[in-house]
């Protein structure tokens, strides 16, 4: 009895059967790793906490709490909506050598209006399974910052934003005025005709 031999056409499908089946149980086992990642805790403050027209403005930011051994961070600071509002100033990207380190961000707040932000972290993380472990890149965004710009500061009082711009209402201050100089030009012109009268008096005494 003879035995079937495979021809080259059958043998080369089963191969490539096979080469699938490797290939789809290594990227399941790599996506489950990389599915075992612990969200981060963000920490973040903005200060002044309610800045004004002008004023320079610090956003700081650090995210820790992943588990395992995770480094080299590397943050990046947007700005979502209100780019009219707010100006970033530094390097929108900055890495240090490990997550909970802080990072800070300098802006300066050039309009009134409500402006919101987000960071973005990226970092290597080891993700570990039963067959062992590996580093992976991963990353994280946090929760929306919301910054809010008042109008301009005169004198340390903040101005309604609707307001700025606006021509002083000096109408009230030169009444006053007006009525302060024609009570000194009235009281001056009583004390003439006193003196004048006073002399004409003692003029005609003598005579």
């Amino acid at each position: 009895m003879k035995r079937s031999k495979l021809s080259p056409v059958k043998l080369f499908a089963v191969s490539a059967v096979l080469i699938v089946l490797v290939v789809l149980a290594w990227g399941h086992s790599s996506g489950s790793q990389v599915e075992a990642d612990t969200p981060v805790t963000w920490t973040i403050q903005v200060d002044p906490a309610e800045p004004t027209v002008g004023d320079a403005v610090q956003v700081t930011a650090s995210a820790s709490g992943t588990g395992g051994i995770a480094g080299i961070p590397a943050y990046t600071l947007k700005i979502v909506s209100g780019d009219s509002v707010l100006a970033l100033q530094s390097p929108p990207s900055i890495s240090v050598n490990q997550l909970g380190v802080p990072v800070t961000w300098d802006l300066t707040a050039i309009q009134a209006g409500q402006a919101t932000l987000r960071v973005n972290v990226s970092y290597e993380k080891q993700f570990c399974d039963e067959t062992g472990c590996i580093f992976n890149f991963t990353s994280a965004v946090s929760p929306v910052i919301p910054v809010k710009v008042t109008g301009v500061s005169v004198g340390g009082i903040s101005l309604d934003p609707n307001l700025a711009g606006l021509p002083l209402d000096t109408s009230s201050s030169s009444g006053t005025d007006a009525g302060l100089l024609a009570g000194v030009i009235a009281g001056s012109s009583a004390l003439a005709l006193i003196a004048g009268a006073a002399w004409y008096m003692r003029r005609r005494w003598l005579h």
